[in-house]
């Protein structure tokens, strides 16, 4: 988790407040819930048009005991979200689904989930620039890999600006200070 705050933080220092208006919710199991509000809390602070209420997922299906975000399963989430204003977007973690990312351990999928719940779900993954990306509710181009140079297609802001963002965040998170472009004016690193 301290990893995800500083790669949160980080982000926070490359992005700002450009009328952010978004009501979404964000599902996870209760041991991270605090520090995922306490995170989420200093994210409003820069976007104050962000309102995202943390929901603690009660964990019925494997006992009060289990607490991690990554046995949740899709039984709980609907028992306990069914009939509430989830806003325009259900943020979940990556990890409450299996490896192959398509089925939650109980075997439903999200589809069933936002079937069940009436609003889209997402996934995120353990990392700080893609937990603030959902948050706002920036877009990845799926076409596109992550992977391959950082490169996003995001609704509503320039291109190059939200490359070079993502450039100088990858670039700060490996230590690179002073980056040099190839041929096709791509940022890159011998590091």
């Amino acid at each position: 988790l301290s990893l995800l705050r500083q790669e949160l933080s980080d982000a926070l220092e490359e992005w700002e407040d450009d009328g952010v208006c978004r009501r979404i919710s964000l599902a996870t199991g209760e041991a991270p819930a605090d520090f995922l509000r306490g995170e989420i809390h200093k994210v409003k602070q820069r976007f104050p048009g962000l309102d995202c209420t943390v929901y603690a997922i009660h964990n019925d299906y494997f006992g009060e005991n289990i607490t991690v975000a990554g046995l949740v399963t899709a039984t709980d989430l609907i028992r306990q979200l069914k009939g509430k204003d989830l806003g325009e977007e259900l943020l979940i973690p990556g990890v409450m689904l299996r490896h192959e990312q398509d089925k939650f351990l109980d075997d439903w999928t999200i589809a069933d989930v936002q079937h069940a719940l009436g609003v889209p779900v997402r996934t995120v993954d353990n990392d700080g620039m893609q937990f603030l990306l959902a948050l706002l509710g920036v877009e990845e181009d799926p076409a596109v890999g992550r992977e391959k140079c950082g490169i996003l297609s995001i609704k509503a802001r320039p291109y190059a600006t939200v490359r070079l963002i993502e450039d100088r965040f990858i670039m700060r998170r490996r230590g690179i200070r002073e980056p040099k472009k190839d041929e096709s004016g791509l940022l890159f690193s011998t590091v």
